[in-house]
């Protein structure tokens, strides 16, 4: 397919998010979208290398942060900062971190940047980031890869029709809640917003976001979607509470990337934490037509303009409120209950970051992803540190058995 000309990135980053990974573990993979066994490339030989190894601790979580051999003391030092401040960007929005455990491993590559990343959700929540031997503290800074890929990990697996609301969520929060925990100014997220949000429009024979998997409806329409769901909650409600205490209400339910929700289970516990149905009457006005939505009468309305931002607009206090960087408020705990149900719901199908690039996934690793007429480049290997990833989980899991035959 054709390369055609590449639009800026809607924010300064070296990479865009992914998702596939090589099985390192035999001569085929699983398809799980079909679940057909298919030969695999026997991988070379990998590096034994033992990973180095942090944990971090963020609100409501324990990140376990390996890098893959390759990376000077003092990139990994720079990494180990960006992602303290990645997580603490993710947890401020919803108020703890999604998942109460994560491994995010850092696969170093030539280059400077950011270069690609994937989330994947079971058997436990990992992340994997591909990250330049050169990569600068301002490269660290600018980025919005690693805060798009935790977001993922609060909201639970969709059907492959509505990956638009996946990629869509993570695509309006990686901006928003960096500008919400300060880490961008609140006009550089608006203006941003102006240039990307029209590429969400519906275009040619477009029949609504259920149908059209395009990068551009993928990505920048479900991120459109977002932002009219946000100001419509608001509008309806109280301009405090939008679709950052929905999205909380869906983690309050048990609702994230280690489970896997239909669209409308989705949408409806969103807008129960909120006594609304917003969110699910706007997805049955856009899922299946090509609605055009009037984004010069939703700048003007909300005080968007080329001069800057202006307080004198109708949905000022809307505007303002959806990047508030005061305290997020919570949503309700899980109960234990369903804290039990989830951490013993039976895993039928292989770790997502031990598969071949027959895994279909929400992103590709590539930093190119979200480009049209480009194709996701190979992922990166990560020897010795992929085994050494399923063995741990393999321990854990053993040590959890154990436990639960003493105390049944």
């Amino acid at each position: 397919m054709a390369a055609e000309p590449l639009p800026a990135p809607p924010f300064p980053a070296q990479a865009l998010p992914t998702l596939g990974r090589r099985s390192v573990l035999g001569v085929f993979t699983l398809q799980l979208f079909g679940c057909a066994a298919q030969p695999a490339v026997a991988p070379p030989e990998p590096d034994e290398t033992p990973p180095d190894v942090h944990l971090l601790e963020v609100p409501g979580a324990t990140l376990e942060l390996q890098f893959a051999p390759g990376l000077s003391s003092s990139t990994r030092a720079l990494a180990q900062s960006w992602v303290r401040r990645s997580a603490a960007a993710v947890a401020g929005y919803f108020g703890r971190f999604p998942v109460p455990q994560v491994d995010v491993l850092i696969v170093p590559e030539a280059g400077a940047g950011v270069l690609g990343g994937a989330s994947f959700g079971e058997p436990e929540a990992l992340l994997r980031l591909r990250v330049g031997h050169a990569t600068t503290q301002a490269q660290f800074s600018a980025d919005w890869v690693l805060v798009h890929e935790m977001i993922h990990l609060a909201i639970p697996r969709l059907p492959r029709a509505h990956n638009w609301l996946h990629e869509g969520l993570a695509t309006y929060l990686e901006a928003l809640t960096r500008g919400r925990a300060g880490l961008l100014p609140a006009d550089a997220v608006w203006r941003a917003w102006t240039r990307q949000m029209p590429l969400g429009q519906p275009q040619g024979n477009d029949t609504g976001l259920d149908h059209s998997p395009s990068w551009a409806r993928t990505y920048w329409g479900g991120a459109l979607f977002c932002l009219l769901a946000d100001v419509r909650l608001r509008q309806r409600g109280t301009p405090e509470r939008g679709l950052q205490q929905a999205l909380q209400g869906v983690l309050a339910a048990g609702g994230d990337f280690r489970v896997a929700w239909p669209v409308t289970r989705v949408l409806a516990t969103a807008d129960a934490a909120l006594g609304q149905t917003t969110l699910t009457a706007l997805y049955d006005e856009m899922k299946d037509r090509a609605v055009q939505v009037d984004l010069g009468a939703l700048w003007r309305d909300l005080g968007v303009a080329e001069a800057g931002l202006r307080d004198d607009a109708p949905l000022a206090a809307i505007r303002r409120a959806i990047l508030s960087c005061g305290p997020a408020q919570r949503g309700r705990t899980i109960i234990a209950a369903d804290a039990h149900a989830l951490r013993t719901a039976p895993r039928t199908r292989l770790c997502a970051a031990l598969l071949g690039p027959h895994r279909r996934g929400l992103d590709a690793d590539s930093p190119v992803s979200r480009r049209p007429g480009r194709q996701p480049a190979a992922p990166a290997r990560a020897g010795a540190c992929t085994r050494r990833i399923q063995t741990r989980r393999a321990e854990r899991a053993g040590a959890g058995a154990r436990r639960r035959q003493r105390h049944p």
